[in-house]
């Protein structure tokens, strides 16, 4: 057994054959029944997704959105929320206060409903993921919180090694899916794009690991030149778009997203499906 079997066990006993279906449970089988947690597979239990895009585009505001939504809301940008689920957002870089202020003006109309534990929040400074001791705490300290939805913002803060190598970022998905299926939680992770604009920065096992990627684009005005010919930028609000790629599902394409401040909304107009 490895150093965490031992020191976990009861998050590492594998069963085996633990799940065999017969032929009427195949045919009947609903992937989504019971697990589905946004929309018709674009979260559901079990699920590893990550939100991508350029430094200082909204990532982290966008994805405190969605945290309230999952946590009090019926839906989410259009989207059907299935169930209210208990949300942990571990922050790693902005500082508390900063984080605190943004929740209170996203959820400042929420009405928690007796789902008051719904959404909570650690600023985090020590984990690392890639460190077998603080992975065993984290593990346990996670199992008695009994949340659904684990965000983590972002990778960077909470993982030590190296994005490029490929057996450190294997491992590293090796953990994430340890968490998921022991303790039956989504994790949704937000990451950086590369230097030249496409997601998720580092190796590309990320590209292979994911259940559903939300890509989170600002873009910029562009320069045009008016009656006179004199340069100037063409303004408007829409300066962002989010693309889903779901694995499991259809998922709802390319959104045109406009911003007040910190607050996201959808340009249902200008969305593209497929």
């Amino acid at each position: 057994m490895s150093n965490i079997d031992e020191q976990y066990p009861e998050h590492s006993e594998k069963i085996i054959l633990d799940s065999v279906l017969n032929f009427p449970e195949i045919i009947s089988w609903d992937k989504f029944v019971d697990t589905d947690i946004l929309d018709d597979g674009v979260i559901s239990k079990k699920n590893l997704v990550f939100i991508s895009g350029q430094a200082k585009t909204g990532k982290t505001n966008l994805a405190l959105s969605l945290g309230l939504g999952l946590a009090f809301q019926d839906d989410w940008m259009g989207l059907k929320v299935h169930r209210k689920s208990k949300i942990l957002f571990l922050a790693g870089e902005g500082g508390q206060p900063k984080i605190i202020d943004r929740i209170k003006v996203l959820g400042h109309d929420v009405k928690d409903e007796g789902f008051s534990d719904h959404f909570r929040l650690c600023y985090e400074i020590y984990l690392d993921l890639s460190d077998d001791n603080s992975f065993i705490q984290f593990m346990a300290r996670l199992a008695n919180l009994g949340i659904d939805v684990l965000i983590i913002d972002p990778l960077v803060c909470f993982y030590g090694n190296d994005e490029n190598v490929p057996s450190q970022m294997r491992d590293l998905v090796k953990r994430l899916h340890q968490i998921m299926e022991s303790l039956n939680i989504a994790i949704i992770i937000i990451h950086h794009d590369t230097k030249l604009g496409k997601p998720l920065r580092g190796h590309g096992i990320l590209e292979g690991a994911y259940d559903t990627l939300m890509h989170l684009v600002y873009n910029e005005a562009k320069p045009m030149k008016d009656k006179n010919g004199k340069s100037t930028l063409r303004m408007t609000n829409e300066y962002w778009s989010l693309e889903f790629t779901c694995r499991h599902a259809e998922g709802p394409g390319k959104w045109k997203l406009s911003r007040d401040g910190i607050i996201f909304s959808r340009n249902t107009s200008g969305s593209i499906k497929g």
